[in-house]
């Protein structure tokens, strides 16, 4: 019996879920650039979060970009994923731009306090992004699990 891949995850799903995937793989890139960056350099990590969510933000636009885009051809996009699971719809993409401003401005307040402190370490800025990976995962959730791993 021959099954492929593609009967379970589809090029939808890898659009609906990027902003969240992008967030994830940056927030792992901060823990492990942080293990290898200098005392004086971890700065860096902040830069990387802060590039981390313009990535994420223009991928939430490439979606707003495509729902709006079949929405002028009098086509039906197709916003859910994942057999039914996430559902990004325009209060999705308003909370992901709302999820994704607010961690901008809380990385751009924190950068100065925790340089200050003599705290700045980079599980603090991957914490934040994971956040915003469930805070995601629980405004796209349509079922039950994805909202309880969003959690």
């Amino acid at each position: 019996m021959t099954t492929s891949l593609t009967q379970y995850f589809t090029s939808n799903d890898y659009l609906l879920s990027l902003p969240m995937l992008l967030l994830t793989l940056f927030a792992l890139g901060i823990l492990m650039i942080d293990l290898m960056l200098p005392k004086q350099w971890k700065q860096v990590n902040a830069i990387t979060a802060l590039i981390g969510i313009a990535f994420s933000a223009a991928a939430v636009g490439k979606l707003h970009y495509a729902y709006n885009a079949a929405a002028r051809q009098g086509l039906q996009f197709t916003s859910t994923g994942f057999m039914g699971s996430l559902l990004v719809d325009r209060f999705a993409l308003y909370f992901f731009y709302l999820f994704l401003l607010g961690a901008a401005i809380a990385v751009l307040m924190s950068m100065h306090y925790l340089e200050v402190e003599h705290e700045n370490h980079g599980e603090f800025y991957a914490l934040m992004l994971f956040s915003v990976v469930g805070m995601m995962c629980m405004a796209a959730g349509y079922d039950i699990v994805l909202i309880f791993i969003g959690l």
